[in-house]
């Protein structure tokens, strides 16, 4: 059967504080929209019930404006006390004055209201101010660079506000980051960082945890043997962003584990440095029992750094590595290790950076290029490397073990490297070598195991309106229900038409927990005969559901040709 893709908008619109009783005032700094096109509500008074009704009613009212097109944005609902039929996206050719055209129409008794089409985003978004800048956490296609304004596509991201409406991580899990240190007092990173307690709370200028290493408060400086942990490359520092940047704390930037704790190795304030002190801040994981170790550097292969990676390996701490920059396929260490996960880059094309590595070692790849996070001197700043790739896993694990604290390593690599976003369509050059694809951290947060979903497709039937003949118009309609506590995103819906006739696949952004959301479909049958199509409301194949018996609905159809002399007519 042939397919048809299309989109289907789910809009909530909250409204609070006062109700006008006359002229709304109307702003010029709006939130993000699409350029040129609004959405325009016509007044019953209007007498609009079409498209081609409402796009010359445009052109009355705005004759100078170049309106293409009018959208009709619910053509048919069981409830239309509120008028919501009414409802039209206009496209307006060549760059639009928003504001101004907003004040025309409702200057005008014949529009009830109009508005700039927003990008509306439904999952929780933090109130860090330059989080709108970390397009790899939450790509709604926003110029995350602007005057450059990199290409990009919405979606090509990690997820993470649709992971955080189910967890946003444990301050009792400790990842370390093996690296150049860290400005251990940068504002958005105060709090989040690992302490020793038996040093914090223990004797200045005393080993009081007896593992030979002085006043080790947060962990320890493998390049000058002391407890000075300053960020002197600025590698560090924004790599423990990605990871635990504190988050909805109204400064700078958020992290992918909120309050994850920061366990800080120095080993280097050069790019190069001897394996001795990764062997040795490696150990220092191990033996502090972190739960995940953090690595964006790379080589060959060493038995001596592949022995205490085995060692953490059997203690079940999760290791997360860079593949480097150099745009080869050559394996390189420890990402490369089969007890690591070996991060690639890509960008906000969900393409492979350009100087990614990438090769069939590789595990899984994460955003790349122009990577906002923190930088020294309590600044923020954009980084590019797939050094900056592999905190973004190890957050992911972070959120997994916080969510579950009795995830095994393998467990927890299964989770990741089995719920990744298949990027192969993007990369035809690269299949089978930037690991299982993109990063999707609310998939996995969704993929732990025993986690019991269900998704319902319910109260299905066929609108009186539909035209039963050759070429008429069918209208369905059915709800689909969340019965659980956590959201539910990107929820597949399929309707087979049971006929050479197109089928339609749509996409639920979101459904909130316990949430019901009525949903319209029309097609058109060119042939008479008896159909049963029937729609089914998917899950992603991920979990395990509840009930796999109630995501199907049934429908039959009878297309009769008209009775010889009858005459068509429609409206």
């Amino acid at each position: 059967m042939n397919k048809k893709l299309i989109p289907v908008f789910v809009l909530f619109i909250v409204i609070s504080g006062s109700v006008f009783s006359s002229m709304p005032q109307i702003q010029d700094n709006f939130a993000p929209y699409v350029e040129n096109e609004l959405i325009v509500k016509f007044k019953g008074s209007a007498n609009v019930n079409s498209e081609i009704n409402a796009l010359n009613k445009i052109r009355q009212i705005l004759p100078k404006s170049n309106p293409t097109e009018a959208e009709q944005l619910i053509k048919y609902t069981i409830d239309d006390s509120l008028g919501i039929t009414r409802i039209y996206r206009i496209s307006f050719n060549g760059n639009i004055n928003v504001g101004n055209l907003i004040k025309n129409l409702i200057k005008n008794n014949q529009i009830e209201y109009a508005e700039p089409n927003y990008l509306l985003e439904l999952s929780f978004a933090p109130n860090d101010p330059e989080y709108w800048k970390q397009w790899y956490l939450n790509n709604i296609g926003q110029c995350y660079n602007p005057p450059t304004c990199t290409p990009r596509i919405p979606d090509a991201d990690i997820d993470a506000p649709e992971a955080w409406d189910i967890d946003i991580g444990s301050n009792n899990i400790v990842i370390a980051v093996v690296d150049s240190g860290l400005q251990i007092n940068h504002p958005d990173i105060i709090g989040n960082v690992w302490g020793n307690s038996l040093e914090v709370n223990g004797n200045t200028g005393v080993d009081d945890d007896g593992n030979g290493l002085i006043d080790d408060y947060n962990g320890w400086n493998y390049l000058n043997n002391n407890n000075q942990l300053t960020d002197n490359l600025n590698h560090g520092t924004p790599i423990s962003g990605i990871i635990a940047a504190r988050t909805n704390n109204g400064i700078g930037v958020a992290g992918v584990c909120h309050v994850c704790k920061i366990m800080v190795l120095k080993v280097s304030d050069t790019t190069a440095f001897s394996e001795s002190r990764i062997i040795s801040s490696i150990n220092y994981a191990i033996n502090k029992e972190a739960d995940i170790i953090s690595m964006s550097f790379g080589g060959g292969d060493s038995q001596a750094i592949h022995n205490v990676i085995m060692t953490a390996h059997n203690l079940g701490i999760v290791m997360v590595a860079s593949v480097n920059n150099d745009n080869w396929d050559i394996p390189i260490y420890p990402a490369a290790y089969n007890e690591v996960i070996g991060v690639a880059g890509t960008t906000s094309l969900d393409i492979k950076w350009s100087l990614s590595n990438y090769g069939t070692w590789v595990d899984i790849s994460a955003p790349a290029d122009k990577i906002f996070s923190l930088r020294n001197n309590s600044n923020l700043a954009y980084n590019t490397g797939t050094s900056f790739s592999a905190p973004q896993v190890a957050g992911v694990a972070g959120l997994l073990l916080s969510k579950d604290p009795t995830l095994t390593k393998a467990q927890v690599e299964n989770i990741i490297l089995s719920t990744c976003d298949n990027i192969d369509q993007q990369n035809p050059l690269y299949i089978g070598m930037l690991g299982c694809g993109r990063l999707n951290a609310y998939r996995a947060l969704i993929g732990i195991p025993g986690t019991l979903l269900d998704v319902e497709g319910h109260n299905g039937y066929v609108s009186n309106l539909s035209s039963f003949t050759p070429g008429g118009t069918i209208y369905i309609g059915f709800r689909v229900t969340n019965n659980l506590d956590v959201p539910l995103y990107e929820v597949p819906i399929k309707l087979d038409t049971d006929s050479p006739d197109q089928d339609i696949e749509f996409d639920i952004y979101r459904i909130r927990p316990h949430e019901t959301i009525p949903v319209n479909l029309h097609w058109n049958y060119q042939n008479s005969g008896n159909y049963n199509p029937f729609v089914l409301v998917d899950n992603l194949n991920i979990f395990t559901e509840t009930n796999e018996n109630n995501n199907r609905i049934n429908f039959n159809i009878v297309i009769q040709e008209p009775l010889k002399g009858d005459k068509e007519t429609s409206s």
